[in-house]
């Protein structure tokens, strides 16, 4: 019957129920779970964790209760005692999921990207089937730049899920960062194939030709069709400006390369590549005022990003 409350989100009568019973079996370990999610569903998580910790003197192998109390800890912000509780659930069932992710989030919140990498490789190992663990694998391993071995698990995932749209722009953007153009062309198109509706995969090929001055006919179609499927989106704006740019167009480009950084503005988006194509069409018009503020933008908002 608490079960039944609980998935009518009846949560008062559920815990009601609940704490009947634990009054006559205080020892219920399934009961003292379901109250203490049911109190950490209605944020109320001093009372959670005290069921929690009556369930773990009860049974200290219980994993579900460890999960628990760990996510309720990491959203108190209290990261330390979370990751304890993840590295507990690890050690009981080194084959959860969950355990390793939510373990290499805290270490990513406290910018130990080392742990978060030791974290999931071990992970990797114990469960080396689980695409999910790969693909963090592969996200840290790209945000710390060791590209060599992010192109190891991504094309791992890629073997096995070739028609994976997701892998084939994670390889796209990789091959990009790592100067190979060809393969990053590759993938992109890849993606298209897979779904001519995204809009990202388009924007990226056309503005590597036009940052590389190349294909500047086939990048203008290619981000044309971006914003084709985003009419709104300030980034592939900015990539049509720069196209423009690139072909000498440059009342064009101005104009685009405006409502670009107007479109990010309205989002709370400054964005320091628009600052700086600004910069470079406003010194191309003999702007230099304008030019120098632009920079300056740039340079800026770069500082604030390192």
């Amino acid at each position: 019957m608490g079960l039944a409350y609980s998935q009518k989100k009846e949560y008062k009568k559920a815990i009601e129920y609940f704490e009947k019973t634990l009054e006559i079996e205080p020892d219920d370990v399934e009961s003292l779970y379901r109250l203490a999610l049911i109190y950490y569903q209605e944020k109320d998580y001093k009372k959670a964790k005290e069921n929690i910790d009556k369930l773990l003197a009860l049974d200290k192998d219980n994993y579900d209760a460890y999960q628990t109390k760990g996510v309720i800890l990491m959203e108190e912000g209290n990261l330390k005692d979370s990751a304890k509780c993840f590295e507990m659930l690890i050690k009981l069932n080194e084959k959860i999921v969950s355990g390793y992710i939510y373990l290499s989030y805290i270490y990513s919140k406290e910018n130990q990207y080392g742990k978060v990498i030791e974290t999931l490789e071990k992970a990797n190992t114990s469960i080396s089937d689980n695409i999910e663990i790969k693909y963090y694998l592969g996200e840290s391993y790209f945000y710390v730049k060791r590209y060599k071995d992010a192109e190891k698990i991504y094309n791992e995932i890629a073997k096995s899920n070739p028609n994976d749209e997701k892998i084939h722009y994670h390889l796209g953007a990789l091959y990009e960062k790592m100067d190979k153009m060809e393969g990053s062309v590759k993938e992109f198109r890849r993606v298209i194939e897979l779904n001519p509706k995204n809009a990202d995969a388009y924007n990226y090929i056309g503005y590597m030709y036009a940052d590389k001055n190349i294909n500047l006919e086939e990048s203008l179609s290619l981000i044309k069709k971006a914003l084709e499927l985003e009419p709104k989106n300030g980034a592939f704006m900015d990539s049509l400006g720069w196209v423009h740019f690139r072909m000498g167009k440059f009342n064009e480009a101005l104009k685009e390369l405006e409502e670009a950084s107007k479109i990010l503005k309205e989002k709370g988006i400054e964005d320091a590549t628009v600052y700086e194509h600004l910069g470079d069409i406003y010194l191309k018009k003999n702007m230099i005022e304008k030019a120098n503020e632009m920079y300056n933008k740039s340079i800026d908002l770069n500082k604030e990003n390192d």
